[in-house]
Parts: structure tokens; sequence; C-alpha cells
């Protein structure tokens, strides 16, 4: 399992790496920079213009500014992902990223499980009260939908999204 949490800050941008054999710092582009892909992949993806552009060329490009630099410190043997992101990569489904492997596109979903959170120190009160629940027997069921084109600035008439809990 390797853990990457990501800050994007107007005084640079960086991710953590944290395996159970590597903790590394790793600079990433600026703040503007990714902001500027995530948005225009986020929007393509959730109002293609038309109906053969599917944003490849834009989660290549995004997997080499955010991920690539990560990657290369990974073992051969971590699979599992817990992705921490900072500000517009909430947004962002990493799962769809992609990567050319020879001649073939490879998404990150196929090369690894990914699980998110929102901070370490949240993803470790939810680790125990996990460990809890599975003492007490309890399980969840969750979904989620995103709507992309509730976070773009100047959007007019923006629905309200409503949370019910699933029992």
């Amino acid at each position: 399992t390797a853990i990457l949490e990501y800050y994007i800050s107007d005084w640079g941008s960086l991710a953590i790496l944290i395996t159970k054999d590597n903790f590394k710092i790793i600079d990433l582009p600026s703040k503007k920079q990714i902001e500027d892909s995530i948005s225009g992949y986020t929007k393509l993806i959730a109002n293609p213009p038309i109906k053969n552009i599917s944003g490849e060329e834009a989660a290549k490009r995004i997997y080499k500014e955010i991920f690539a630099p990560m990657e290369k410190w990974f073992s051969p043997r971590i699979k599992n992902l817990i992705i921490i992101p900072d500000g517009l990569l909430y947004y962002l489904p990493f799962e769809a990223l992609m990567k050319e492997n020879g001649h073939r596109i490879e998404y990150l979903v196929e090369k690894y499980n990914i699980a998110y959170a929102p901070s370490i120190s949240a993803m470790i009160i939810l680790f125990k009260k996990e460990s809890q629940a599975v003492k007490e027997g309890k399980d969840i069921f969750a979904i989620g939908y995103p709507r992309y084109e509730l976070f773009y600035k100047g959007r007019k008439n923006q629905k309200e999204l409503a949370f019910q809990e699933i029992s």
C-alpha cells in the first residue's frame, strides 16, 4: 500500500509518498498548471463537446504531471493506493488517469486499487472505526455520483445536492 498526499498551493505544489519502505516529498508543477489541466479535463468528461472526444490526451497529461513523478518510487508489489487530494484534485477521478504502456493504454484502475481519504489523521480515525465495526459486525454500502458541472464558476441555477442515509 502507498499513501499519496497532495498539497496544491500558490507557493508551490508537492506530493508526499509514504510506503512501508519509502517516504518521499516530490515537487509538482505549479498550482495554475495543475488546476488548468484538471478544470479542462473534468469539464471535458462532464460535457464532451463532440462524441468522439474522450479526454485521453488530457488524462495522459495529468498522469504525467501529478502521478508519474511518484510512481517511479513504487515497489513492484504496490497494488493499493490511498490518495489524499487537495483543492481541485478532490474532483479528479484518479482511476481514469492513463499512461501509455508500450502500444497499450493503461488506466490506473487496471493496475491499482484506489481509495481516497480527506487527510492522514482522518484516515487513521476511520481505520480505527473500521476495525471496531468489524468486531461489532457492521457493514456499509456507499455510492457516489460526481457532478462535475457544479464546480465551475459562473454556472447559474446550480442544484443543491441531497444526501440520504442508506439503511
